[in-house]
């Protein structure tokens, strides 16, 4: 057996241990919460968030604390698998039916269809790991918070002090296997947000086609590439389902554990992406109407503190940490108002217009089109939308509007949905950022079924528009996966270097660099990506403007002496840069900065190696 294979298998077993650990102390912690017994679907969704972002908040401590070391790294795994080996032994889940049955033809093929798109992010997430903000930041920072023992401030990665709940993840999987692991933690948020997808059709919105909607979402290009990537995505996206779940239980007992395991889990989604913020005055807004008949005073306080609460406990202390690093608890937004280390005006500026140029305008028609331009005309990995959802909602939801018997938190879902809608069109429209609804719009294409049930013409109207929009999807997703190519590399006939290789173009020159640096060596990377997690080696980049500080530093410079001095002042020895971007037919540096690149390589820089337009060379001093 090849030695890959067995990594493969390693890392598959250390998945599949990981989710019985998180679910486990899950389950532990529901207990300790005094929670009631639920159907075991229900409370193995709610244990694996649970469980998470508990997981999560602990490595976050230990961060903050600077004590990022091996022996306590290795004591926190062996403590959780204790108390996930405590959890399983005592809770009550003796049934096997977790999931209902599929009933009908069109149940049964999309739970098989989706079953197997679960299989093939699979099969994907056990590759290396080649995803952009991976590489950029969300393994990135980590990779240096483990080297540093904790938290700090890397200069020039702007995106490094995000919130980063679903990170801390990744830092203790990083630490016991490495990045594929770190797929793998990611990779559990889908199967789990299928699981409460399917507690939310079946006990919330009376849905009778609940696999209908696993596969709506399952099959949604974005969702599958955020699957088997370390981004942050779908973390965020569990939380906010688990919250908003909580909330719709709270809603029909007005238990206070129900909502202060709603606002729990929406401190730990505030804890993983800023695209949530708007939801804690939806929370607010949500309670002040289920007390809108002038009940309890007391009460109605008591539930905005134990909501509040739980929700500032485990999510403003990622706020606080970039409060202490930068100045800025919302870095590197709003700049005007809190400043940030190592912003000024114009990279600021720059980046706060980068996120508003997301879209395909903004004009007041642009914002009449959006429904239309975001089904139609959005694309990955471009401007337009970075994302892709087909026009299955568009073309099915409206059809909800003709029910009669609906479910009585449809309203609720529908309102929660158009209003987080709403702060994505007003914000930066990135498909990625609406994540947090779509398992929600998924299950809504399963409730039109449903009502549709009476009228077979609309209801094969809506089986051929998901046939259609799941084949077109589908499409899409294949293209990844054969470019991507897993199997070689998963059956050894393809060695990790090459498959990185194959799908990084730069990987060459940060794979010669690790090899041949040595420690006191510092690189200033420029158009390199800024894949800094496969450097092994001290180095610097603009994580947005690749050219940025480059170009700062010729613009202040008058002679390449005065290039060399600035350089020498911030300790760089090297030089990684794609000639291409820098004084190429790609190059967004004026003349005069051309000119003075140009003499300065002639007369300081010394060739070490080269890649296509990728150069690696050594400052002389």
């Amino acid at each position: 057996m090849h030695a890959p294979i067995v990594d493969s298998f390693i890392a598959l077993i250390l998945i599949g241990i990981s989710w019985l650990t998180l679910t486990g102390a899950g389950l532990q912690l529901l207990g300790w919460l005094k929670f009631p017994e639920t159907g075991p679907a229900e409370r193995l969704f709610l244990a694996f968030t649970c469980g998470a972002g508990f997981t999560g908040t602990i490595i976050f401590l230990a961060a903050a604390a600077g004590l990022l070391i091996s022996p306590l790294l290795y004591t926190v795994t062996v403590l959780l698998v204790a108390v996930a080996i405590r959890g399983w032994q005592q809770a009550s889940l003796n049934r096997l039916d977790v999931m209902p049955p599929p009933v009908g033809i069109t149940e049964k093929l999309s739970l098989f269809a989706a079953l197997l798109l679960l299989m093939t992010a699979l099969l994907l997430t056990l590759t290396p790991e080649i995803g952009k903000d991976a590489l950029v930041y969300h393994l990135a920072a980590p990779k240096i918070y483990l080297k540093q023992h904790g938290f700090s401030f890397i200069s020039g990665n702007i995106f490094s002090n995000l919130p980063f709940q679903s990170e801390m993840l990744y830092i203790l999987a990083l630490f016991l296997k490495g990045d594929v692991l770190s797929k793998g933690i990611n990779f559990l948020a889908l199967p789990m947000l299928m699981l409460g997808m399917v507690v939310m059709a079946t006990r919330k919105l009376g849905s009778r086609y609940p696999y209908t909607g696993v596969f709506v979402f399952a099959m949604i290009p974005t969702v599958f590439e955020l699957s088997h990537m370390a981004y942050a995505d779908l973390y965020a996206t569990l939380f906010v389902l688990a919250s908003f779940y909580a909330f719709l239980q709270w809603q029909e007992n007005k238990e206070l554990r129900w909502i202060g395991l709603c606002g729990l889990f929406l401190g730990f989604a505030l804890a993983t992406k800023y695209s949530v913020l708007i939801l804690p005055l939806l929370g607010f807004l949500g309670i002040l109407v289920r007390f809108r008949d002038g009940e309890d005073g007391r009460k109605l306080v008591a539930t905005i503190a134990v909501f509040t609460g739980a929700m500032i406990i485990v999510g403003a202390p990622f706020y606080l940490k970039n409060l202490v690093l930068t100045g800025n608890p919302l870095y590197p937004f709003f700049y005007g108002i809190f400043g940030g280390r190592g912003l000024d005006d114009d990279l600021a500026r720059l980046f706060e217009g980068l996120y508003r140029h997301m879209g395909m305008g903004r004009q007041p028609i642009d914002y009449l089109l959006l429904p239309i331009n975001v089904s139609f005309f959005a694309k990955m990995n471009s401007s337009r939308f970075d994302g892709l959802l087909s026009p299955i909602f568009l073309l099915l939801l409206p059809l909800l509007l003709r029910g009669r018997d609906r479910s009585p938190h449809l309203t609720t879902c529908g309102i929660f949905c158009a209003t987080f809608f709403l702060f994505w069109a007003v914000s930066s429209q990135d498909i990625r950022y609406l994540t947090p609804i779509l398992p929600l719009l998924a299950v809504f294409c399963g409730v039109v079924l449903t009502a549709l049930a009476g009228s077979k013409i609309l209801q094969a109207y809506a089986v051929t528009v998901i046939l259609a929009c799941s084949a077109f999807n589908i499409a899409t997703i294949y293209e990844e996966f054969a470019k991507i190519r897993p199997l070689p590399v998963l059956l050894g006939s393809e060695a990790r270097q090459d498959f990185l290789k194959r799908n990084l173009t730069v990987y060459g020159m940060y794979d010669y660099a690790n090899r041949n640096l040595v420690p006191k060596d510092k690189v200033f990377l420029v158009n390199m990506k800024n894949y800094s997690f496969l450097a092994d080696f001290d180095c610097f980049s603009d994580s947005m403007f690749e050219s940025y500080s480059l170009n700062r530093l010729l613009s202040q410079s008058a002679s390449p002496e005065q290039l060399l001095a600035g350089l020498g002042s911030s300790g760089f020895t090297h030089l990684m840069y794609d000639d291409n971007h820098v004084t190429g037919a790609k190059s967004l540096l004026g003349p005069r900065e051309i000119q003075l690149f140009s003499e300065f390589r002639k007369s300081r820089l010394q060739p070490v190696f080269s890649d296509h337009t990728y150069r690696l060379e050594k400052i002389v001093f």
